[in-house]
């Protein structure tokens, strides 16, 4: 169920992300320091990148879904700590 949410959220997050960074392209170009003949081409640009951050915030949703579903495979977190708990393979201890 969790893993829906993740989807949905990411695709929500992404098409909200699109429209209110396109909606300020010309202050987003202003503080990056576009000025002059450079806006049309800056604001093109711009439009292309920020139209394909909803796909690339989407892509990054299966890889951490899959990383938290090993179940005990490779690093757990602990108290803000990653630990290794791989089992030795010469004594198989852990």
């Amino acid at each position: 169920m969790s893993s829906l949410f993740c989807f949905y959220g990411a695709m929500v997050f992404g098409l909200l992300m699109d429209i209110v960074l396109l909606a300020l392209r010309e202050p987003m170009l202003a503080l990056l320091g576009a000025s002059g003949e450079v806006i049309p081409h800056a604001a093109a640009y711009y439009s292309w990148f920020i139209s394909g951050a909803p796909f690339v915030i989407f892509s990054l949703v299966p890889t951490n879904l899959l990383r938290t579903a090993g179940g005990g495979y490779g690093y757990r977190v602990d108290c803000h700590r990653a630990i290794p708990h791989f089992a030795c393979p010469i004594t198989g201890k852990k």
